[in-house]
Order: C-alpha cells, then sequence, then structure tokens
C-alpha cells in the first residue's frame, strides 16, 4: 500500500493540537510536624496526523523528555530530607486514528513536594528547577527549542530556535542518553557553527540517540535521532 504524502514526519508546533493548556498549581498542608509543600502541573496535547514509524519515535523522544527528577521527601532518619525520584509520571502513548494516520497524545501529571517548617508565602520560589521544565509550550512562549538534529559519524547537528534575555551560544550544553528510560544524560560542549545552530561531538555512532539542550536551568524539547 503506498504511503499517503499527506502524513506528517515531524512532531513540532506544525502537528501538535493542545486539548488543555500548562496550569501549574500548589498546595500546602501541615502534617503536625512540618509543612508539605507540592508542586502539580498538568497539561494535555498530542501530535497528530503522522505515520506509525514517526509516531513511535515522537512517543519515544517524548517519553524521555519527561522522564525527569522529581523532588520528594524522606523522613527514614525520623527528619524530613529533601531527596529526587527519576520516574515518568506523565501518560505517553501512541494512537492509530483512521487507515495509515498515527497520533500521539501526552498527559502531563507531575508531583514535586518539599518540606518547609513554615507557612510559604510564594511557594513558586520553592520549584525554580521544575518551573523551568520543557512542557512543549507554543512557538513564541518555549524558551529554548530543537527544530531538527542530525548526525553524522560522532557529531550531531543541531538547529534551535532560543528566546532568552542576553543570550550566550557558548553557554549551550548538549546532552544525550541512548535509552528513554536511562536516569542520567551525557553532557557535551556545544560549538556554534551559525546563527541558531550548534554541532557537539562525541556521540555513539550507533543505537538511537535522544538529544536536548540545556541552557542554565533551561531545558530544551527532546528530539530523536536514529
Amino acid at each position: 500500500m503506498p504511503t499517503n504524502p499527506n502524513l506528517k514526519h515531524v512532531y513540532d508546533n506544525s502537528n501538535k493540537v493542545t486539548d488543555v493548556g500548562l496550569s501549574v498549581t500548589y498546595r500546602q498542608n501541615f502534617n503536625g510536624q512540618y509543612w508539605e509543600i507540592t508542586r502539580m502541573a498538568k497539561k494535555q496535547y498530542q501530535f497528530i496526523g503522522m505515520d506509525k514509524a514517526t509516531a513511535y519515535e515522537c512517543a519515544a523522544a517524548k517519553r524521555t523528555q519527561y522522564t525527569r527528577a522529581f523532588a520528594r521527601i524522606d523522613t527514614t532518619n525520623d527528619s524530613p530530607a529533601s531527596v529526587s525520584v527519576v520516574e515518568c509520571p506523565s501518560d505517553i502513548a501512541p494512537q492509530h486514528r483512521d487507515g495509515d494516520v498515527w497520533s500521539v497524545s501526552i498527559s502531563v501529571n507531575e508531583q514535586d513536594i518539599v518540606a518547609s517548617q513554615t507557612r510559604v508565602t510564594d511557594p513558586a520560589t520553592l520549584f525554580t528547577d521544575a518551573n523551568a521544565r520543557n512542557y512543549d509550550e507554543d512557538a513564541g512562549l518555549s524558551a529554548l527549542s530543537i527544530t531538527s538534529a542530525e548526525r553524522s559519524d560522532d557529531t550531531v547537528a543541531i538547529e534551535y530556535e532560543a528566546e532568552i534575555v542576553d543570550f550566550d551560544p557558548s553557554r549551550l550544553i548538549c546532552q544525550y542518553k541512548v535509552s528513554e528510560s536511562a536516569t542520567t544524560w551525557t553532557s557535551l560542549a556545544c560549538e556554534s557553527t551559525g546563527d541558531g545552530e550548534v554541532e557537539a561531538s562525541p556521540v555513539p555512532t550507533t543505537d538511537e540517540l535522544f538529544i536536548r539542550l540545556v541552557y542554565g536551568k533551561l531545558e530544551s524539547n527532546t528530539i530523536a535521532v536514529e
């Protein structure tokens, strides 16, 4: 059966549909000993109109993107201590729509919890790293986003867009991993090759790569590279 020429082979703003926009809320609860401050992030969106292979690649890249370190409270030693737990609590899956048309649905459902001895006036100040996470917001709202990435031997060439005040490309870091469920990333320095273009090496010459850019506490979206 011939491939539908109208199918998308990308997952970006051109085929992204937001069903429920990003909502970040906070809750404070006193448990009798200390305050538990909780950050909750929710969003529902999808990438539509793709062929099956692209949909599965998209789902893998997004599971990688949403596999993150979340704040939790450890009371093993009878006093609250902050620890990090790496997991992917969001629901991300490819879905068959009709014929050879596929989509990927993403239901963000994140929760971070920290301890405080006092009630906090502005809970957001406790979650600066979490609030810098990438949630695939619309173009113009994402501070840092990868538009394309291509590997040649042990070098990956990346095109990106940055909406950052006093942006310095020399501070960009490329991170990669070869498994969507891996808990750590390998960091590489980036070499600017043009406006909105960088290269990084060495990366593995085999295996699928998952690539993202980091600028300070900002993380870009994640791209799967064959």
